[in-house]
Parts: C-alpha cells; structure tokens; sequence
C-alpha cells in the first residue's frame, strides 16, 4: 500500500467520523450533567446513584461561581453553588469528596459539602425535603372527583372509640333473639363520681 492510498483512507475516514453527528442529550439536565461532571457526582453522593429517580430537573442559575438549582420530583428545590477545586491537592478525582466542593443551600441554610459535620446536616435537610412531600406515582384515590361531593365513609370495624356511639343493632340482644330482662349495669347511670 502506498502512502497516498493510506492518506485518502486516514483521510475518508476522518470525514465520516466528522459528519456523525453526536447522539442528542434527551434534556436540559442531562446536558448540565455532561457539562458539569462535578455536579452529577456530587448528586450520586448525596442522594446515591439512583438520584435520577428523585431529581426532575437541573438548572445552572450562574456562571460564576458556577450554581445549579435542583429541582426534585416533589416539588421542591435547593441549591448547589462550586467553591472550587480542593485546596488539598493531595485529593484523588476518582475520590467522591473530591467532588464535594459545592456549598448546597437546603430550606435557606447553607451546608458546606466537603465537612463531615455540615456534610451530613446536609444530608438530613435533604432528607427532610424528600420526606415532607413525598413523590406521588399515578393518581391519588378519590382525585378524579376533587371539588365534588365525597363518596359515602364505609363504618370502621372493631369497636367505635371513645365517645363514638356503637351502631351494632344487636347490642343488647342475647344470641337466642331475647332481650334481656331488667336493667343491667350499662343502663344505669352513675350519679356521683
């Protein structure tokens, strides 16, 4: 083979691979996660590497310094702000706290991620956030008649709690059909206490 021939293969190839075009990103998120892979660690290190599931969107906000607003799937939001590359440079990209120089402002507190101690305050407000409005899958019970009339309440079984009149039409009634004859203790009514 000539060098000319193997030039105008290098070459041919070189174009082809030019003209494919990149697979598109299928959102906005998953675009910032591409471009800012700090971020996505920091989200699997917070949240795990399922966080796609609690996670409907990522908004970068800023470009200096660079700050993300996460929005989850229950509604609510925080806030993810870069404080830069570790100082301690004897960190290891491949570490996850060398990704966890965001500071993160949960509920209007700011934790700094790359402290234990503020790291898992961060955590736990993160928590609070996904548990106090939890993700609802599908249609709530009774949704398709919101603002209409409720349907019927079906009685509780066991026993009605205090204060709550029992609606057993046999009490009082014996099992063989009679009623018992005389006042018993439930008829009378105490008068001192």
């Amino acid at each position: 083979m000539k060098r000319s021939e193997l030039r105008d293969i290098i070459l041919e190839a070189y174009v082809e691979v030019l003209r494919e075009e990149a697979p598109a990103l299928k959102t906005s998120t998953q675009e910032i996660l591409g471009k800012f892979p700090p971020v996505q660690k920091t989200l699997k290190t917070l949240m795990t590497s399922e966080f796609d599931e609690f996670v409907e969107d990522v908004k970068w906000l800023s470009p200096k310094p660079s700050t993300f607003q996460v929005v989850l799937k229950n509604g609510q939001t925080f806030i993810l702000k870069w404080t830069g590359k570790p100082k301690n440079n004897k960190l290891d990209p491949n570490d996850p706290a060398y990704y966890l120089q965001f500071d993160a402002n949960i509920e209007g507190k700011n934790y700094h991620l790359a402290t234990v101690s503020t790291y898992q305050q961060g955590i736990d407000a993160l928590n609070r956030i996904l548990v106090s409005s939890p993700i609802s899958k599908g249609e709530e019970p009774g949704a398709e008649q919101f603002g209409g009339e409720a349907p019927p309440a079906e009685p509780a079984a066991g026993g009605g709690g205090a204060g709550a009149p029992e609606e057993n039409p046999a009490a009082g009634a014996d099992f063989g059909g009679e009623e018992p004859a005389g006042g018993g203790p439930e008829e009378e009514t105490p008068t001192a206490l």
